[in-house]
């Protein structure tokens, strides 16, 4: 060996390769590490080698399972009766601590069957640790539905024995579901179910099970505290208690619990974190800051254990009666004990911050412009952990992701500013408005040429919408253009991958000052009916949003894409991802997938379907500050809907979905009120619309209605937001009066609720910049600026802004009362040539034989191209339509009509003046009211 290869650098390569999911090459590695002199020279650090390396080979995909599974035990198998038994547990350990906890909980169901079938006193003896590891393994499993997983780790560990067991393993276990089971529901009978097992597992002894039941019991103590603090007060006695029996444990395991040990063993950092929670919870955070550090430094630590530790004492500072994330020591000392930088303390001390945008066509990416608009003037937007976008969210989404993908490439997050958020956000309202006025709808009809090529390759208008996405939208920024999903991950700069591997925003986010984003796409999967996403690293459906109690369909699991069977699916594109999170029904094919999964052709819908919020990513990624922006389409009233089959199928389908749309705010906001969820804001484009009571004919006990303002909270006009709440959800041109009022609408609610629901938990920046679509806001609020006549001009443009179709006609009542005409006139003219054709046919005989020949040859031609490009008869003809008459008529509107549009859409300038650019260094105007940064008890 040459000698510059010391044990110390092949473990940390072996471990570079491990993070980068190399396994093959981390197994040889290790396998190198374990036979250098130093190793065997020490019995326990040999066997952690060979521990690291079973666990390596047992998930290296590349080597056939049949080999890999009995190469990883083999390594791990010692002399003795109980070898095969404990070889699988030891190798299922070593999987556990890569988080690789589906994995080990087969190979320890495995065990716990040899056990049984074994009948041999040695074998008994690992039943119990092996029960419990099962059950641990499967309750963190987050490859199975949560429902399940966590039902069937208490029944692993036993419903009936967990009545009367002293064990203090089994009863942390079994607090823990229960603690999870609360983070899922947000029912507080888990808290206390959680507490009753925790209490029990305390009183076998503090220091049993290395504190863990002893220190969750002060901390469920003091959550529940927490809870009623806001109905009775702190200092009701019921409160007292709890926060003095949280103080008594917390003592108890300071004076009983053993001190770290010297040697670098597994277990000292959770010595650590335990005995530092335990400070923290008294408010000793000098001493608890030392703890850690020397902790640190002493061994190796996993990111995934760094970053929940750090998670945990965030959570409990936020619970603690005084000494909370508004003490300067508290976060001093958090920054200290965890070796970040003070401003990325704080950020982590304030919850991880979700931002979910949700479907809606342009309209929704559109509003939603407006509301990162306000979040990058708030200096929030480096908060934003997980983007979970649905359709016309995944389209802004996705734009927003790739720009600040850019932005970290010249950057380092410690360096990035509140006004590189804000130049992003500007370059997306400028550009992405440009795009949209492209008019993305009817270029998929405008091309002839291109309708060609999609009859002749097969393909979908959704797969043509996904080239028009990247054409016309995500061209306009300065990237590398090759938009591969597994190839736009975000590293910044400055992460030392020699030393930590490659960056995983999951475990290594909380280090940052300035987060970078986990991307989600959410589509729904027709197959099975549920939620599938996309993002940089994977795809496939969500465990959470399957519930087996109600559903019974299969879940099509997760992969990533370097998994994938086929090239093309290893290669897929953001654009395509893009429209299957778009694809609405009816108006667009789904998206097919071919070959992923045995048998099944994968069809994927608008993730409208099943979430149109986007809220179910968020829950998955554990945010606990969720900031949502909904402009999805609301029910509104019709005083007489349609009764025909297709009217009444549509509004049916709209009432589903605003029941979905209900039931997921009812959820949220139980899980704020659970302290599940720190902060939520909810924006919608209803927001404080008036909802009144509706008499019924000749009542004589009318309803009496308290006083309309004319303006909502955040100054927009009822009757322009009404306007806004109506308009198309669509792909084609929005003007730039609908587009900026949309923004401005989004702009304006942001910063009025963002203080009221969030405000209180970030320190935020609340001068006001000077956004070229707020040139609008005159206009659209009370009493504003502008004429009457300019107003109702205004208004007339918006209210038309609810027509998919003949847009510009509505706003020229000559040219509408033209088309008008033109509706009855183009059929009766056709009416008269087909009369006329009949009685030319009648009079020459000869004209039929020549017609017939030719409607045969191109019923032939027909089937032909069907049987060349395998597509059905239907849907061949179909295409065939539109390319000979759609592309014609797209043409005339996209050359005559759309700039013309697009034009009288910006006549709502010439009311406005503009506005004095304000001296060079001064300070812009703060809008609203300062929100407190103190955190809210």
């Amino acid at each position: 060996m040459p000698p510059d290869r010391t044990l110390e650098k092949i473990v940390a390569e072996a471990r570079r390769e491990k993070a980068s999911r190399r396994y093959g090459r981390a197994a040889v590695l290790f396998a190198e590490a374990a036979e250098t002199p130093e190793a065997k020279a020490d019995a326990d650090t040999r066997r952690s080698l060979l521990r690291q390396e079973a666990a390596c080979t047992y998930l290296d995909d590349e080597t056939p399972k049949a080999t890999r599974v009995p190469e990883a035990i083999g390594l791990l198998v010692e002399p003795g009766p109980a070898s095969q038994v404990a070889a699988r547990i030891e190798l299922a350990m070593a999987l556990k601590g890569e988080t690789a906890f589906g994995q080990a909980r087969v190979l320890l169901a495995e065990a716990r069957e040899l056990i049984k079938q074994g009948g041999n006193p040695a074998l008994q003896s690992l039943e119990l640790k092996a029960r419990q590891q099962h059950a641990l393994c499967t309750y963190k499993d987050v490859d199975l539905p949560p429902g399940e997983r966590f039902d069937e780790a208490l029944s692993i560990l036993g419903v009936e024995g967990l009545k009367t067991t002293v064990d203090p393993e089994t009863l942390g276990i079994a607090g823990a579901v229960h603690k999870a089971m609360w983070k899922l529901d947000a029912q507080r009978a888990h808290l206390e179910r959680s507490l009753h097992y925790y209490e029990r597992g305390c009183r076998a002894g503090v220091a049993t099970a290395n504190g863990y039941p002893a220190i969750n019991a002060a901390y469920i103590l003091d959550l529940l505290a927490s809870l009623e603090e806001d109905d009775l007060g702190p200092d009701d006695p019921s409160i007292v208690k709890r926060r003095t029996r949280a103080r008594e444990i917390r003592e108890q395991i300071l004076a009983t619990v053993p001190p770290i040990a010297a040697e670098k063993t597994k277990k000292q950092w959770w010595y650590a974190a335990t005995l530092a929670e335990a400070e923290f919870g008294l408010g000793q955070f000098d001493q608890a800051a030392k703890r850690l550090e020397e902790a640190r430094e002493a061994s190796h630590v996993e990111d995934w254990e760094f970053e929940a530790s750090a998670r945990q004492l965030a959570s409990l500072l936020h619970l603690l009666p005084e000494d909370g994330p508004s003490s300067e020591a508290a976060r001093k000392a958090f920054s200290q004990a965890f070796g970040v930088d003070p401003k990325a303390a704080a950020i982590l001390l304030a919850g991880k911050f979700g931002l979910a945008l949700s479907g809606g066509g342009f309209r929704a990416s559109l509003f939603h412009i407006g509301v990162l608009a306000r979040l990058a003037e708030l200096d929030v937007l480096r908060h934003i952990e997980v983007l979970s976008c649905v359709s016309g969210g995944s389209i802004i989404g996705a734009y927003y992701y790739l720009e600040v993908r850019q932005l970290f490439k010249k950057k380092a997050p410690k360096d990035v500013t509140r006004q590189d958020y804000i130049d992003i956000v500007e370059r997306i309202a400028r550009e992405f408005l440009a795009g949209v006025q492209t008019n993305v709808r009817m270029r998929m009809a405008g091309s002839l040429v291109e309708n060609l090529r999609m009859i002749w390759r097969n393909l979908s208008r959704t797969e043509r919408t996904g080239e028009l996405f990247k054409e016309n939208l995500y061209s306009r920024i300065d990237d590398d253009k090759v938009r591969v999903l597994k190839d736009l991950t975000i590293t910044p700069p400055d992460w030392k991958q020699e030393c930590r591997g490659p960056f995983q925003p999951k475990y290594h986010n909380w280090r940052l000052e300035a987060k970078v984003p986990i991307l989600i796409l959410n589509a729904t999967t027709l197959n099975t009916g549920h939620n599938w996403q996309f993002t940089t690293s994977f795809m496939g459906e969500s465990p959470l949003a399957v519930d087996p109690e109600v559903d019974g369909n299969n879940r099509l699991r997760r992969l990533y894409y370097n998994a994938a069977p086929t090239e093309e699916l290893k290669q897929f594109q953001l654009g395509r991802a893009v429209a299957a999170s778009a694809c609405v029904p009816v108006l667009f094919e789904p998206i097919a997938l071919s070959g992923l999964y045995p048998g099944k052709t994968v069809r994927l819908a608008d993730g409208g379907v099943h979430d149109n919020q986007g809220i179910v990513g968020l829950l998955e990624q554990d945010c606990t500050v969720m900031l949502v922006s909904d402009a999805s389409g609301h029910v509104g009233i019709e005083n007489d809907p349609k009764s025909s089959s297709l009217g009444v199928a549509g509004r049916s389908n709209d009432l589903l979905m605003a029941r979905v749309r209900g039931a997921q705010y009812r959820d949220l906001k139980s899980r704020l009120r659970s302290r599940v969820v720190r902060g939520l804001m909810f924006l919608h484009l209803r927001k404080d619309l008036d909802v009144d009571p509706v008499d019924w004919a000749r009542c004589n006990d009318p309803s009496t209605l308290p006083p309309r303002r004319i303006s909502t909270s955040y100054e927009i006009r009822k009757d322009v937001q009404e306007k806004l709440a109506a308009i198309r959800t669509d792909l084609d041109s929005f003007g730039e009066a609908e587009a900026f009022a949309l923004m401005t609408s989004g702009y304006c609610m942001t910063n009025q609720v963002f203080p009221e629901c969030v405000g209180k938990l970030v320190k935020t920046n609340l001068n006001q910049e000077s956004w070229e679509f707020l040139q609008i806001r005159g206009l659209l609020t009370a009493p504003g600026s502008g004429s009457q006549a300019d107003r109702d001009d205004l208004s007339r443009v918006l209210d038309v802004g609810r027509h998919q179709f003949f847009k510009y006609f509505y706003l020229h009542p000559k040219l509408m009362k033209a088309a008008g005409v033109a509706r009855w006139l183009v059929p009766a003219s056709a009416l008269i040539a087909l009369i006329a054709l009949f009685y030319v046919l009648r009079a020459h005989p000869s004209y039929q034989s020549i017609i017939a020949g030719g409607m045969i040859l191109a019923l032939i031609c027909l089937g032909v191209l069907r049987w060349l490009t395998k597509q059905p008869l239907l849907k061949l003809v179909q295409n065939i339509g539109i390319a000979v008459v759609g592309s014609p008529a797209a043409f005339v509107h996209l050359r005559y009509f759309d700039p013309r549009y697009l034009r009288r859409s910006t006549d709502y300038r010439k009311s406005i003046k503009p506005a004095a650019s304000p001296p060079t260094g001064t300070t812009p105007t703060p809008i609203g009211p300062a929100p407190t940064a103190r955190v809210s008890r």
